[in-house]
């Protein structure tokens, strides 16, 4: 039977649910969508995918680092994926943010509807009714009228229905410095929430959250049984506050938020605001008080980005199928809805990264480069500046476009910004080449199931003024196979191989082709000239025991080239099993959860989630040998639906939820546990069996599980009265992902070196490793704050690291080292200790005396006794005077300051001068004071080495007790240049010698037409290509290019000419009805020669009258290619008479007997002539 599976889902009677909040957790800007694809991945190998990054600066903050950079996604671009500000796949890492993915519905969203008459069932009259509620949400005591629309009206708020319920809580995914994660809210009470997350079990929610109300009002429509009204209340969190297990507080409270529009608009349509994404703005250490903080700037997004969602027909053959449930109303007299067509629109108010701030720098990045493919410019430059302003460093970015063929949509939909080259200030150019595939228009409908470039037969065209809501089946559906004998999947977007088809759906071909590979990144030439080339082939895997490809794309082939542009190192990557067949795993394919609906933009109703693993892989370096790598996929974790908590009996309904594993409210995925390596084993060339063997095991304990149910209601198809609820139930599980053992085994020479390493873990946190290796065992232990009661340390949620590690050897400890915290007044260490192995007993290392109030050590005591004092300049940044022997109320009581204050130093000379040190001049003055603080009477007792520095890249002078001084000279590209004497004399001296800059060609083709061709036939087309890097040149980029242009214009046509063959013709005539013809043949045989065959009956074979052949008969008209370029007249004798054959140029063939009796039968002439 066909299903008709309805999108736009709702009832008569009951208020519709806002399927906006499902389409809001796909709403994000170009930067947030690329920095989520693979996320959940722990390993990019397993997935196909190569890291490609270049590294721009490194932010040192505290104990944790900021790496600026940007980094590509080698899986391939979608067609409908938007470039983001430094180009088609490319990300820029810089900042945080903390992103939602909706299971179900929004957590923080509700819905209501409002009625004016009493005539419904079971409402009451003038009473707003909650319609669905998120799993988060309070319960809201009114709806009040609000500013903007006016619309909503003051009344009390009735009974909630609840006809939709959130079945889960939605997932929040953490991505900044030092910290990478996701969680979900559990409801302390409506305004106290608890952050639950996956990986960190000591990080938590730091903050109250502010839920702030946000209500969508909407007019009334007039029904047969009175007025209806509509409103959603979305309740915005505007902060979240989190600290790590490392003890740093981040702060997310800026946001960029997202309009959805649904067309056909209605007198009760409204429009869906949420906030899907917020950004990082401030990270804070917890020892020094120091602050990273985030600045971000908006722009204008006027652009309304259109999808497309269509009603649609399965068919499943004879199979029956049926449900009644809200969701889902599929009763037997369902009424089809007026609306098969409609069109969402989202609206982005996006934001960007403007300027990170520190206590030692500001960097600020300009977007300059204005945009024509998106709203909102390119990214220009970033600088990075020092305190005094001074620019450190600074990267440049240039930009063109990848183009569209045959697109006339404007340049919102023809062009993608693409990265030519990024500069760096202290490095070079790097540069960048991209295959020469063209796109299609960005809103193309010629896309596989996953959103790939797949050229079918479709042209879906559509607007939000123009979208044919009302006519069914205006738009092609997707064409889907029903096969209702497998296991997992029975409806899939493409054909199985020796797998016969119970039932097809026709409609658009979805299936992946292997055409997707467009705009990918083919070579990187790096600043020092040497290059890495990049190969690519499209992911596939075995399905049912055939391979079958995807849209996407994997690594097939790293070359790295030295500065010569000669090879030295080859990779190939080959993702097989030993059976030597795909080792690629895919997810299950799963249908929407309501629907089998298309959405133009993204391919088809399906999930995207479909993402291949590989089971195993193999990297082979040419000429050395290979690793083969084994992983955890798919099959070894599959995800698990909900499933039904009511044995149906009626198999209508069994195989509606079979088929489309209804309901997918919540799915369980174990993406985590995938891509695990499990085993690594490294060959020599040449060399059969391993030389080292390393295999992995895992601990996925529980930790907790939190189940969810989905509730759904079944109506009476007749009086839509409420029969019986059915749930769906599923189960959230957090569980601890960590390294059970690993056993490494090493193989030379016919030894056997075996290594065992087993770990034990207090949650996630390592406690404890054993290795047994060569008949010893060796131990170690390691013990946090909260295994030694160090309350001050677990206040702060300082927890990441351990305090105290002890090593044994079988069974004899080997080494024992503590840091205490016995300070009251801070949370830094007061001493170290170490087990003295002669006496077995713990001993001071070293005490840790006074800090400033940036967590900077002031004075520490050695081993033996001696008092070391430093003095920190630079605003409290770098150290510029180390005093041995005193302590640090003898230096600050030889200056008179406070010898109670641990700041006081801050009022040194050194200290002000160094402050304000920023050029030579500046530099003389803080020398001069140096020179007088060692030179202090009251310090002559102390040895004292001083510093001076360039802020941000290194030490510039240090002068010993002694007094000899080294300066360190730095060049523009800030790397150490010379190192001087005293008298500013060289001692040593750095040479950076770069190759030259190189450029090498783009991808160049060119068509041309076969120019040999022998009489008789057509020219052939057929495309010359000149490689990426074919050709080099030390002069310009366009010089490389013309290069390349020079090679097809000496080659092209000589390629063409050889490798394609021309076409044979035969012109035949097209008859008219005055004359019939059996049989006609002309053929040029030698140039502008043609020789003909022409065979007719000299009756009307339609039974009417003969032709008046003396009188000239026009037989029919020739072929364009045979016809002469001048009236021609041929004479030609058969057994049946004399004829005239007349040829015009326009190709009329007219045929005349000259014999004086009349012709009968049938005659055939062959003749020839000039053309």
């Amino acid at each position: 039977m066909f299903l008709f599976l309805p999108l736009l889902i709702g009832t008569i009677y009951k208020g519709q649910i806002n399927l906006l909040d499902k389409q809001m957790q796909s709403v994000a800007t170009p930067e947030v969508a690329s920095l989520m694809k693979y996320s959940d991945f722990p390993s990019l190998g397993y997935i196909g995918k190569t890291d490609i990054s270049i590294p721009i600066y490194n932010i040192n903050f505290g104990k944790i680092k900021l790496p600026l950079g940007l980094s590509y996604n080698t899986k391939g671009n979608k067609v409908a994926d938007i470039a983001t500000s430094v180009g088609l796949g490319w990300s820029l890492n810089a900042g945080g943010n903390l992103t939602v993915k909706v299971n179900d519905m929004n957590d923080f969203t509700e819905s209501y509807t409002y009625y004016t008459t009493a005539t419904f069932e079971p409402e009451l009259s003038l009473e707003w009714y909650r319609q669905s509620k998120g799993y988060l949400t309070k319960e809201y005591s009114m709806l009040v009228n609000n500013n903007n629309y006016g619309l909503c009206i003051n009344t009390k708020i009735g009974a909630n229905d609840d006809f939709f319920v959130d079945a889960a809580p939605d997932f929040y995914y953490i991505n900044a410095p030092g910290f990478n994660d996701k969680f979900y809210l559990t409801k302390i009470n409506d305004t106290q929430f608890k952050a639950n997350f996956f990986n960190s079990t000591n990080a938590k929610l730091n903050n109250t959250l502010n839920l702030i109300p946000r209500i969508n009002c909407a007019g009334f429509e007039s029904t047969g049984f009175g007025n209806k009204g509509r409103a959603g209340v979305y309740y915005q969190v505007d902060e979240f506050e989190i600290i790590g297990e490392n003890g740093y507080i981040y702060t997310f409270n800026d946001f960029e938020s997202a309009r959805l529009r649904e067309y056909p608009q209605t007198i009760i349509s409204h429009d869906a605001f949420q906030i899907n994404n917020w950004y990082l703005t401030k990270i804070k250490d917890p020892y020094s008080g120091r602050e990273m903080n985030f600045e971000y700037e908006s722009y204008t997004n006027n652009y309304e980005h259109p999808s497309l969602t269509t009603l649609g027909d399965v068919n499943f053959g004879n199979y029956p199928m049926s449900y009644n449930y809200e969701l889902g109303r599929m009763g037997s007299n369902f009424v089809y809805p007026a609306v098969f067509n409609k069109v969402t629109t989202s609206q982005l108010y996006p934001k960007r990264i403007k300027k990170i701030t520190t206590d030692e720098e500001v960097v600020d990045f300009q977007y300059s480069f204005n945009r024509i493919d998106y709203p909102g410019n390119g990214l220009t430059n970033i600088q990075v500046k020092n305190k005094n302003g001074t620019i450190i460093k600074q990267t440049d970015f240039s930009y063109d476009y990848f183009n569209s063929v045959n697109c006339s949509s404007g340049d919102y939909e023809c062009k993608r910004l693409k990265l030519n080259s990024i500069t760096d200030s202290s490095l070079g150019t790097y540069r960048f080449y991209y295959d020469a595939n063209s796109f299609p228009p960005r809103n193309s409908s010629k896309v596989d199931f996953l959103g790939y470039y797949n050229n079918n037969d479709s042209d879906i065209v559509f607007s939000k003024d123009n979208f044919h809501e009302d006519q069914y089946n205006y738009y092609p559906g997707t064409k889907i196979y029903f096969y209702p004998d497998l296991v997992r999947d029975q409806l899939l977007p493409f054909q199985l191989i020796n797998k016969g088809t119970y039932a097809t759906t026709s409609g658009v071909d979805r299936s992946a082709k292997t055409i997707s590979k467009l705009g990918l990144l083919k070579r990187l030439i790096y600043p020092t000239g040497g290059s890495v080339e990049l190969s690519y082939e499209n992911d596939d895997f075995i399905y049912e025991g055939e391979k079958y490809i995807l849209g996407s794309t994997r690594i097939s082939k790293m070359k790295l080239y030295d500065s010569q542009n000669i090879v030295s190192k080859e990779i190939n990557y080959k993702y097989v099993n030993e059976d030597n067949k795909s080792s690629g795993q895919i997810n299950f394919i799963k249908t929407p959860a309501n629907s089998a609906h298309t959405e133009i933009s993204s391919g088809i109703g399906f999930s995207t989630d479909a993402i291949v693993g590989y089971s195993r892989i193999i990297e082979e370096v040419a000429g050395k040998g290979y690793v083969e790598r084994k992983y955890s996929n798919f099959n070894d974790y599959p995800d698990k639906f909900m499933t039904s908590d009511y044995n149906f009996t009626d198999q209508g309904t069994r195989n509606f939820l079979k088929f489309l594993k209804f309901p997918s409210s919540y799915v369980q995925s174990f993406d985590e546990r995938r891509g695990k390596p499990t085993v690594e084993n490294y060959y020599k060339e040449g060399i059969i069996d391993p030389i080292k063997k390393i295999k992995y095991s895992y601990n996925y304990q529980v930790k907790d599980s939190l189940k969810v149910q989905k509730v759904f209601t079944s109506y009476d198809n007749y009086t839509h009265d409420a029969t019986h609820n059915y749930t769906a139930s599923n189960y959230l599980l957090r569980y601890f992902n960590n390294t059970s053992s690993n056993t490494k085994e090493d193989f030379f020479s016919g030894n056997n070196i075996k290594e065992e390493n087993f770990y034990s873990y207090d949650d996630t946190r390592l406690t404890y490793k054993k290795t047994v290796s060569s008949g010893d065992t060796t131990e170690e232990y390691y013990r946090n704050a909260k295994d030694k009661s160090i309350q001050k340390l677990i206040d702060v949620n300082i927890l990441d690291k351990p305090v105290e590690v002890e090593k044994k050897k079988n069974g004899k400890t080997l080494s024992k080292q503590e840091v205490k915290y016995e300070n009251t007044s801070n949370i830094f260490p007061s001493s170290e200790l170490s087990y003295d192995l002669s006496t077995n007993l713990m001993g001071t290392e070293v005490t840790y005396d006074k800090y400033d109030s940036k967590g900077n050590l002031l004075q520490y005591t050695t081993k033996n006794n001696i008092p070391v004092t430093v003095i920190w300049g630079y605003r409290q940044s770098q150290p510029i005077a180390k005093i041995e022997g005193a302590n640090y109320t003898q230096i600050i009581q030889a200056f008179g300051l406070n010898t109670n204050d641990n700041n006081a130093y801050l009022d040194l000379d050194i200290v002000k001068k160094s402050d304000l040190h920023f050029d030579d001049t500046t530099e003389s003055e803080l020398i001069s004071k140096l020179n007088d603080f060692r030179n202090k009477p009251a310090l002559k007792d102390f040895t004292i080495t001083t510093y001076t520095h360039t802020p941000l890249i290194g030490v510039k002078s240090i002068t010993s007790a002694s007094g000899n001084k080294e300066g360190y000279k730095y060049d523009t590209a800030n790397r150490l240049e010379k190192v001087s004497d005293i008298e500013n004399k060289t001692v040593k001296e750095y040479k950076y010698n770069y190759a030259p800059v190189i450029y090498y060609n783009n991808e160049k083709q060119q068509a041309f037409m076969t120019n040999n061709c022998a009489p008789g036939t057509l020219p052939a087309s057929g495309t010359y290509t000149v490689s990426i890097g074919k050709y080099s040149s030390t002069i310009s980029q366009a010089d490389a290019d013309q290069k390349a242009q020079n090679d097809i214009n000496t080659n092209g046509q000589n390629y063409v000419n050889s490798h394609f063959n021309c076409t044979p013709y035969v012109c035949t005539i097209t008859p008219t009805y005055l004359a019939d013809i059996y049989y006609s043949s002309f053929q040029e045989i030698s140039t502008n020669h043609i020789k003909a065959i022409l065979s007719l009956p000299l009756t009307n074979s339609s039974g009417g009258a003969a032709p008046n052949w003396s009188n000239g008969v026009l037989i029919g008209t020739l072929d364009t290619l045979c016809r002469p370029n001048s009236y021609k007249s041929i004479s030609v004798s058969t057994t049946n008479g004399s004829w005239n054959v007349s040829i015009s140029p326009s190709g009329g063939v007219t045929l005349m007997s000259t014999s004086s009796s009349n012709p009968s039968g049938s005659t055939t002439l062959n003749f020839e002539y000039d053309k």
